[in-house]
């Protein structure tokens, strides 16, 4: 698995967390989760600036 492939895992790991964490009113946990999430993101976009899909992650980033 890529550097890239690992870091894509773990963004969406974090990110499920965070809606998990959310459906159950868990608020402080999920942003926590989130915040780890957009860290990540921010990272592949980072180290992999040509990647097809960084316009799409900074996409959510932003949102």
């Amino acid at each position: 698995m890529s550097g890239l492939q690992e870091l894509e895992k773990y963004a969406v790991k974090y990110a499920t967390e965070a809606v998990n964490f959310d459906r159950q009113g868990a608020k402080s946990l999920a942003i926590s989760k989130y915040q780890k999430a957009v860290e990540i993101l921010l990272k592949i976009c980072s180290l992999y600036p040509n990647t097809p899909k960084t316009k799409v992650y900074m996409e959510h980033v932003e949102s």
